[in-house]
C-alpha cells in the first residue's frame, strides 16, 4: 500500500508504504495456508474427540444405570430371603416343640430344618451376587469418572495446541507488512511505488525533500 502521494508534507516517522515480505512457495501466504489446514485438522480432531468422549460415556452410563437397577433388586431379594428365614426359623422352632409334645414327627422337624438350611443357602447366593453387582458398579463408575479426566485432558491438549496456531498466525500476520516510514521531516517527492510492483533492496520507492536536502527511501 501507497500512504502518501507526490507534494504531501510528511512528519519524521509516518508511514511511506507498506510491503508485503516473503511471499512464495515458501512465504509467509504458504505458512499461514498451512497454519489453517493444522488448525482445521485439530478442530475435527476436537470434534471427534468430544463426540467419542460423549458416546463412551453414555455407554458407561447405560451400564452404570443397569448394575444400580440390578443391585436394589438384589437389595430387596435379599432382604425378602431375610424374612423367609426368620418365618423358617420360626416354623423349625415350632415343628421342634410339636415332636417333643409328642403332637409332631421327627421329619417333620427335619423338614423344617432343611429348609431353614436352603432359605440361608439362597440368602448367600443373593448376597454374593450383590456384592459382584457392586464391584462392577464401582468399576462403571471409575471408568466413568476416567473417562471425563482423559477427554477434559484431550480438549485442553487440543485448544492448546489451537491457541498455539492461531499465535503464530498472528505474528506471521504481524510481519507480513513491513511498513517504510520517513526518516525526517519534509514534502514528498517522487512517488514511483506502484501497488503489485516487486520491491528490490535496491528500488527507489519515495524520495523525501527536506528543507535543504534530498533524500530517498530505499
Amino acid at each position: 500500500a501507497i500512504h502518501v502521494r507526490t507534494g504531501m508534507r510528511v512528519a519524521s516517522g509516518d508511514p511511506l508504504v507498506s510491503i508485503a515480505i516473503a511471499q512464495g512457495a515458501g512465504g509467509i501466504a504458504s505458512q499461514l495456508s498451512q497454519l489453517a489446514i493444522q488448525d482445521s485438522q485439530l478442530a475435527r480432531q476436537e470434534q471427534l474427540a468430544a463426540m467419542t468422549g460423549t458416546s463412551e460415556t453414555q455407554a458407561l452410563e447405560a451400564q452404570r444405570t443397569n448394575h444400580s437397577a440390578t443391585v436394589k433388586s438384589l437389595e430387596r431379594q435379599r432382604d425378602l430371603a431375610i424374612g423367609q428365614i426368620h418365618l423358617a426359623e420360626a416354623a423349625a422352632r415350632r415343628a421342634s416343640q410339636l415332636a417333643s409334645e409328642g403332637a409332631g414327627t421327627q421329619r417333620q422337624v427335619e423338614d423344617s430344618h432343611a429348609i431353614v438350611l436352603a432359605r440361608r443357602a439362597e440368602l448367600e447366593t443373593i448376597t454374593q451376587r450383590l456384592i459382584n453387582e457392586r464391584d462392577a458398579l464401582r468399576q462403571i463408575e471409575a471408568q466413568i469418572a476416567l473417562r471425563a479426566i482423559e477427554t477434559d485432558r484431550s480438549q485442553s491438549q487440543l485448544v492448546a495446541q489451537r491457541a498455539a496456531l492461531a499465535e503464530q498466525r498472528e505474528v506471521l500476520q504481524r510481519t507480513d507488512q513491513l511498513v517504510l516510514t520517513a526518516p525526517v521531516s519534509g514534502v514528498v517527492g517522487d512517488v514511483t511505488a506502484r501497488v503489485g510492483q516487486r520491491a528490490r533492496p535496491e528500488t527507489s520507492l519515495v524520495s523525501i525533500v527536506p528543507a535543504d536536502s534530498r533524500l530517498e527511501v530505499w
